[in-house]
């Protein structure tokens, strides 16, 4: 099977390339470099299935990220894949390109992410509920926003003239779902995605004050499909979203090569310079005949 991997980086060259070097042999690669990023493409290994860009310039839970991902998306239509899966510069494989492959072709048709309803967690719906200007507004990633005096003053103002967003393009609160940006989509979903935005543009320009507002997008469209059947409530990924070091999630080190072999997960997010240990052992495995 055809395999792209749509890919945004903004820091951590050496992981980016040696995720780069894991996957190019077997798979597409399109990669989105923040613009505000020191990265430069010359710092970034490529060959003939790696293709960079650099066009959006992006903040943490900004409308621009789900942008880039867009973005990428077209681009990989070019080589018509069978699957796309999201990731970011920080995440890998912990099984075999092989194996990797053999999940997806023995589920052809199936696409994989986490979902919920998003009106039953009322965060989830605070987040669509008020306009957030993220692109223009650096948010802090502690979700700690009335520390920020104008993040502040703005929610304050919202709330006091009863700001109450009850949409999303057609979408009302019923309909509306969350989950995570890091999917893997068969080809028949991603045209469905992109089939249903040019049906219904008030549903991306909607998204752009969200916060976060990735997490809202191929949940919301998928799951109000036709395909909503194929679509599986898992997406492959281990996370630990324990704070480790002051972040969530964590980067993952060789303490937690157990729980990533028994979960029967397939990318592992995510992982720096100080992960070398667990890769390591990761690819010892293997070596050895284990997928």
């Amino acid at each position: 099977m055809k395999h792209a991997f749509l890919i945004t980086a903004y820091k951590d060259i050496p992981s980016l390339n040696r995720l780069i070097d894991r996957l190019s042999s077997d798979f597409y690669l399109y990669i989105h470099i923040d613009k505000k990023s020191s990265i430069r493409k010359s710092d970034i290994q490529t060959n003939k299935h790696v293709f960079i860009y650099r066009r959006y310039s992006i903040n943490w839970g900004s409308f621009n990220h789900l942008q880039a991902v867009l973005f990428l998306l077209k681009k990989s239509l070019k080589i018509e894949p069978d699957y796309v899966h999201v990731i970011t510069a920080q995440d890998y494989l912990c099984v075999t390109n092989q194996a990797f492959d053999e999940f997806f072709s023995t589920r052809k048709g199936k696409s994989f992410m986490d979902y919920v309803k998003a009106s039953e967690n009322w965060w989830y719906v605070v987040r669509y509920k008020y306009y957030w200007f993220t692109d223009v507004i650096v948010h802090p990633k502690s979700f700690d926003f009335f520390s920020h005096p104008v993040i502040r003053r703005i929610l304050k103002s919202q709330k006091r003239f009863k700001v109450n967003r009850s949409h999303l393009g057609r979408f009302n609160d019923d309909y509306i779902y969350k989950g995570l940006v890091y999917v893997s989509l068969y080809k028949d979903a991603v045209k469905e995605v992109l089939n249903y935005l040019k049906k219904d543009s008030g549903f991306l320009r909607s998204l752009r004050y969200c916060l976060i507002p990735e997490e809202f997008f191929f949940q919301t469209i998928l799951l109000n499909s036709p395909l909503k059947n194929s679509i599986e409530n898992e997406n492959l990924r281990y996370m630990d979203w324990g704070f480790r070091n002051g972040i969530s999630p964590c980067v993952l080190d060789e303490s937690d090569y157990n729980a990533i072999v028994e979960s029967g997960k397939l990318i592992i997010r995510k992982v720096s310079d100080s992960s070398r240990v667990l890769l390591e052992m990761l690819e010892g495995r293997e070596q050895n005949g284990n997928s």
